[in-house]
This record gives structure tokens, C-alpha cells and sequence, in this order.
């Protein structure tokens, strides 16, 4: 009797060891699972979002600091650039001039299509790189108030500070409204999930009715020489601040990393 007994302990022991070894696979398995799940969210958030709004902050930084420079050598020349997308005229009486009356005239507005390619593209693109940059900043700045992306809530907070810090030293005292810099967020963020390319967004520039909806990001360029040492100052310091942290965020492995080197 006490051979059956322990013949049948013997049994269901290794029956017990059996399924415990099973469950701890299973749980090995389950954890290993969700580890990766979690690594391929972060990787792709990093690459829908961190990485894209590290590339407009850097290029609107350099553009800022390139267009400094250049306002401080020659402002008369880039002022002109900037009046004639505005006005369709390099008249230096610009807020006199009417600009939805000169882009009814199919002439005027072909030969300011065509000098976008050329001589005008370097003011055009100044303008696309700040219209990316508000674009992608907003839909960031948005996912991360509704607590889509995985930061934890001190990172989440100091991400939104930076963006925050950007948008107010655009508008300053006198520079592109907090208002018109959501509004052209909008505007410019296609229905595919991403900016509206280049050729489309100079497409836009020219169409009337359209083009109003930029107009205070039309004249903070035209008075950029008036905003050096204050608004485009400390955007570009701004700016910085937040491509450093971006930059940091989008060198992590994983959010773990991440959050142990931001302690």
C-alpha cells in the first residue's frame, strides 16, 4: 500500500513540476510578448513623431539662425522677397498695396509662380519650414495632451513645456499670433496624416480666396529684421532646448532608458 502511495506522490509531483514549468513559460513568453510590443511602440512612435518633429525644429533653428545673419548683411533684399509673396509687389509701401487685387490677375500671379522656382524660392521655403514646424509641433503637442504617446507623466509634461516655450517666443510681442500658429497647424496637416508637400503649400500661397489664412505669417517675415533680437532670438534659443530633449528622446531604446536619463 505505501508503494502505491508513493508511486502515485511520485505522479503527481511530476505532474505539479510539469505544469508549473508550463505556466512559467507561458508567463516568460507572455512578458517576453508585451516587452517587444512595447519596444516596437516606442520605436514607431519615434519614428512618426519624435523623429519628424526633431528634423522641423532643427531646419526651422538653422533657417532662423541663416536668416538672421542674412537680414543683418542685407534686409532690403530679403524684405523684398517677402513683400512680393505677400502683395505679388516688392513696393516698399506694402501695407498699402491690396494683395487679393493683384492675385485676380492670372499674369501677375503665373510670374510669382515662376520666380518661386528661382529667385524667390529661398523666402518661400522660409516659409514652408516655419509652416512644417507649427504642422507637426501641434500634432505632437496634441497627442501628447490626450496621453498617446508613452512617456511617463513628468516627461509628458516637460515635452509639452518645451513645445509650449516655442510658440510663445514665436508670437513675442509682435510675431506670428499664438491663435494664427494653431490655426496654420491646421491648414497645413493633410488628410494623409502629415504635412502638405512643398508644391502644394506654395499652390496655396497664391489662391484667392486661401492665401489670407497666412497673412501674420506673411508679415512676421516681412518685419523679420524688426524681430531679430527678441521673437526670432528666443525662438531659435527655444528651439534648441527642445531638439536637445527630442534628440535625447529619440536616441533611447526604449522608454525606460529614456526616463532613467532624464533623472
Amino acid at each position: 500500500m505505501a508503494d502505491i502511495y508513493a508511486e502515485s506522490m511520485k505522479v503527481l509531483g511530476s505532474g505539479i513540476i510539469g505544469a508549473l514549468a508550463g505556466y512559467i513559460a507561458r508567463e516568460f513568453e507572455i512578458r517576453k510578448q508585451d516587452r517587444r510590443k512595447r519596444e516596437d511602440l516606442w520605436t514607431t512612435q519615434i519614428q512618426n513623431y519624435w523623429l519628424p518633429l526633431l528634423e522641423a525644429a532643427r531646419e526651422l533653428k538653422e533657417r532662423f539662425a541663416d536668416l538672421s545673419r542674412l537680414y543683418r548683411d542685407t534686409p532690403e533684399s530679403l524684405a523684398g522677397d517677402f513683400r512680393e509673396l505677400f502683395t505679388l509687389s516688392r513696393d516698399k509701401n506694402w501695407k498699402e498695396r491690396d494683395p487679393n487685387r493683384l492675385r485676380k490677375d492670372d499674369d501677375i500671379v503665373q510670374q510669382v509662380r515662376t520666380r518661386m522656382c528661382h529667385e524667390l524660392n529661398y523666402a518661400a521655403s522660409s516659409l514652408y519650414i516655419t509652416a512644417k514646424y507649427l504642422g507637426i509641433a501641434v500634432y505632437v503637442q496634441r497627442n501628447l495632451r490626450e496621453n498617446m504617446l508613452i512617456l511617463s507623466n513628468d516627461s509628458r509634461n516637460e515635452m509639452m513645456r518645451l513645445i509650449s516655450n516655442v510658440r510663445v517666443n514665436l508670437q513675442g510681442k509682435a510675431g506670428v499670433f499664438s491663435e494664427q500658429q494653431e490655426s496654420i497647424a491646421e491648414i497645413v496637416w493633410g488628410p494623409g496624416g502629415r504635412v502638405i508637400t512643398n508644391f502644394e503649400f506654395r499652390k496655396r500661397l497664391l489662391d484667392s480666396p486661401g492665401w489670407e489664412q497666412f497673412t501674420n505669417l506673411f508679415r512676421f517675415f516681412v518685419d523679420f529684421d524688426y524681430k531679430l533680437d527678441y521673437e526670432v532670438k528666443n525662438t531659435i534659443s527655444s528651439l534648441h532646448e527642445l531638439e536637445q530633449e527630442v534628440n535625447r528622446l529619440s536616441a533611447s531604446p526604449d522608454k525606460k532608458a529614456y526616463e532613467t536619463l532624464r533623472k
